[in-house]
């Protein structure tokens, strides 16, 4: 898992909450686009870390020029492609804004089908609130695949994950108060079962971004309201977190990290009753986003 990615999410938490300047963000200082210059006002701060081509669950900050996080109930997106030879303007999207689940504030959440790798940038205004007449400018970096399993593809087969049939609570969660059905079935049996399964990757006691128990929490809601339609299912990022209470440095990373090849956290993956995956969620994401993916699968 890149230090840098867990560092990026706790930024921007600690960005929204506190309302700091953040170094290392993309902002408008990041590239100079001559041909498309305007005065930028507003700061964005990208939460996604893995964007290829397709579709992408897309996630940004807002500050302005006091460093406040910016609140509209939605920002608007224009697009633009950066080739060789040209910028091409690729349309405008809507970017609805979310509470942050850990301190004040939120962040701005979006689709984007991105149909090419390469440099992409958006320059964004919020919709409606008090920075209405601002513009900021979001530098986007796109691959040709996703470093994580892409939407349509077969969840990996995970067969080193192991369920409470293999070992202790203590040994698969560093979640203070666990709900055992997280545990009850391991990921290899969940994704050939012929059921969808909701499967999340987060580290409630060891999370860097801040946001893993409360995206567990999320997940324990949504087992709740669907628990005889789904698999639900709590991998925890370390494989020893039973060892590491007294600090990180002893901390393990599971090899099922390493087969998904994730490169940030907490993630959550929706998958179909055929074991591919159906949606992804990089980051915080809410009972309601998750959700409109779930019922697309149950």
């Amino acid at each position: 898992m890149s230090p840098d990615a867990r560092l990026r999410f706790a930024l921007l938490s600690v960005a929204i909450a506190l309302s700091l300047t953040l170094p290392g963000c993309n902002t408008s200082e990041d590239l100079s686009f001559e041909e498309t210059s305007v005065e930028l006002s507003l700061r964005p701060l990208l939460a996604s870390t893995d964007l290829s081509i397709g579709k992408n669950r897309l996630v940004f900050g807002l500050l302005d020029s006091k460093n406040t996080p910016v609140i509209s109930g939605a920002a608007i997106m224009e697009l633009f492609y950066s080739n060789e030879t040209e910028i091409i303007n690729k349309g405008k999207v809507a970017a609805t804004w979310r509470p942050w689940p850990t301190g004040l504030g939120g962040v701005f959440v979006t689709e984007i089908d991105f149909d090419a790798a390469g440099s992409w940038f958006a320059e964004i205004s919020p919709e409606d609130g008090d920075n209405s007449t601002e513009l900021g400018r979001l530098i986007l970096t796109v691959s040709e695949t996703s470093k994580a399993p892409s939407v349509g593809s077969h969840a990996p087969p995970s067969l080193s994950h192991k369920s409470l049939r293999d070992a202790s609570l203590s040994q698969l969660t560093s979640d203070p108060e666990p709900d055992t059905d997280l545990y009850s079935v391991r990921i290899s049996e969940a994704i050939k079962s012929g059921q969808p399964s909701l499967i999340a990757f987060v580290t409630p006691s060891f999370c860097k971004s801040a946001t893993c128990g409360p995206q567990l929490e999320v997940v324990k809601q949504l087992r709740t309201s669907y628990r005889d339609q789904a698999h639900f299912i709590h991998a925890e990022i370390y494989s020893n977190p039973q060892e590491i209470s007294s600090g990180i440095e002893s901390a393990s990373l599971s090899p099922i990290v390493k087969e998904w090849n994730l490169p940030s956290e907490p993630w959550v993956f929706v998958i179909d009753s055929d074991g591919r995956i159906s949606g992804k969620f990089e980051g915080y994401a809410s009972f309601e986003e998750i959700s409109k993916k779930l019922q697309l699968v149950i």
